[in-house]
């Protein structure tokens, strides 16, 4: 520390050294540290409060920390390399422009992030791309002409281990746990009456953001003009319509289904953080066939010998498409308004942001449904996105693509098409009540519908005027998630 506290310039400066600049170790780590302040933090920042984006990877601990470590120090790789070069060219003069150019890129970028969280015309639109390099362009002439602010860089050099520090154990808290207890189904797991009558086959379909308000007609049943098989499959089954969701968020909400707990929200959605779960309760009684996204609450290999597991990615495709996705929301953590509107949109799949990996979700469905065959026990368990945003499919099926945006964080900006995007919703809501009728009829061609136990639920439902009722403690009215109950023999319907 004592060689970067004194950079005051000196009357015979070291060879390779010019007065009053750092030496090559010392702007190495201000460099390191402009960077983990512009881009790793503001990162760090969003993802730890959106674990989606590493349970849609299926990311451990160790890969979450590969990265951790891969933010911190691959950005100022780059230019730590061509300060080396330009300070073995000899040049002065050269030497001062790279160093200045080097430490005004991630200030102009510092500047950006922190102009998005401001109301001041300087932070949006020509003006914020003008204003950035201009004061990035002046901190680097301070930070070559005065040993103060280079000095000040120096101290928070501390930021290079503060920065990933806060982020892991804010990801995993004191004592989280790496490998899961195992949960064996012992005398004691199978005294526990979790089915009075334990039937031969188990089907249990969790659909995301399926929301138990818009199912409904005026007299506040379900809409059977609109919503058929539905309907029918509420004639026939115990339907809690007052069911609320255990979260607004899939990664605590798909947990709290599994494992019948409240969830927490510094607990990720992995096997690791919720080992008593379905799976490992009825896993040594019934076969699994399971399909989870953005979870992996289910040990081992999920897939049943009714269905090959599906072809993984290679490990550099993986990494292109995770380097290709922090790209991405990067830029929307620092391209000012408007400009950023013509960002591909994040959070839709938490993954593939830029387009280039789309997914065929009734596609999926249906490949699912495949696996619904007569044989031993199963337990089969999906999670499907449907009929999640971005609301691209009619009824039918059929796949349409409509360039208007969808809501952003502030509803006020786009009032007039909160109307717009409802009507897209309710169109693919009607292509879940349509795949909905192609699980009972795979169900019954199998003979399994009168012999099983099924559950249609949703993890929590859409918010398009009211905001987060968990958040502020409001009405909940926009939690409401439907559960369809149906045991086997039932016929008669039940309401609750």
């Amino acid at each position: 520390m004592s060689q970067l506290a004194t950079e005051l310039p000196s009357p015979a400066p070291a060879s390779g050294t010019s007065p009053g600049r750092p030496s090559l170790p010392a702007f190495a780590l201000h460099l390191v540290t402009l960077y983990a302040l512009a881009v790793a933090q503001p990162l760090f920042s969003l993802l730890a409060k959106n674990p989606e984006f590493f349970a849609a990877r299926d990311l451990g601990r160790g890969a979450v920390i590969g990265l951790t470590l891969a933010l911190i120090l691959l950005p100022p790789l780059p230019a730590v390399l061509v300060g080396a070069a330009a300070r073995r060219l000899g040049s002065t003069r050269l030497q001062q422009l790279c160093d200045a150019l080097l430490v005004a890129a991630p200030t102009a970028l510092l500047v950006l992030y922190a102009g998005r969280g401001s109301t001041s015309p300087l932070a949006s639109g020509p003006l914020a791309l003008a204003t950035a390099p201009l004061v990035a362009l002046a901190f680097a002439w301070l930070y070559q002409r005065r040993a103060e602010v280079r000095l000040f860089v120096s101290y928070l050099s501390i930021a290079v281990l503060a920065v990933p520090a806060v982020f892991l154990f804010g990801v995993w808290p004191l004592g989280a746990p790496e490998a899961p207890a195992p949960v064996a189904p012992g005398p004691a797991a199978a005294s526990v009456p979790l089915i009075p009558t334990a039937p031969k086959t188990i089907v249990l379909i969790v659909f995301d953001e399926m929301s138990g308000q818009s199912l409904l007609d005026a007299e506040h049943r379900i809409d059977a003009a609109r919503f058929p098989n539905l309907a029918a499959l509420a004639a026939t089954s115990s339907w809690y319509r007052n069911a609320t969701a255990a979260s607004d968020a899939t990664v605590t909400a798909v947990p709290a289904i599994l494992t019948g707990r409240k969830p927490r929200i510094a607990q990720l959605a992995t096997l690791a953080y919720h080992p008593d779960n379905l799976f490992t309760r009825l896993g040594g009684r019934y076969q699994v066939i399971a399909r989870e996204y953005l979870t992996h609450l289910c040990p081992g290999d999920c897939n049943g010998p009714n269905e090959a597991p599906p072809p993984a990615d290679t490990s550099v495709s993986s990494l292109r498409l995770l380097a290709e996705d922090l790209g991405i929301v990067y830029l929307h953590l620092v391209v000012p308004r408007p400009y950023d509107q013509r960002l591909p949109p994040v959070g839709s799949d938490w993954s593939g942001f830029a387009g280039t990996q789309r997914y065929d979700y009734p596609r999926d469905f249906r490949s699912f449904l495949a696996t619904l065959k007569s044989g031993p026990p199963t337990l089969y368990v999906l999670h499907t996105h449907l009929p999640h945003q971005p609301y691209e499919y009619l009824p039918s099926g059929k796949s349409y693509q409509l360039s208007a945006p969808l809501l952003r964080p502030d509803p006020r900006a786009y009032r007039g098409q909160i109307e717009m995007v409802y009507r897209r919703y309710l169109l693919q809501l009607g292509l879940v009540d349509r795949l909905v009728g192609e699980l009972i009829d795979q169900l019954r061609s199998e003979r399994l519908f009168d012999q099983s136990l099924l559950i249609v639920t949703a993890d929590h439902g859409p918010r398009y005027v009211r905001r987060s009722a968990f958040a502020k403690g409001g009405d909940p009215a926009d939690a409401y998630t439907p559960i369809y109950l149906r045991g086997p023999g039932d016929s008669a319907a039940q309401s609750e």
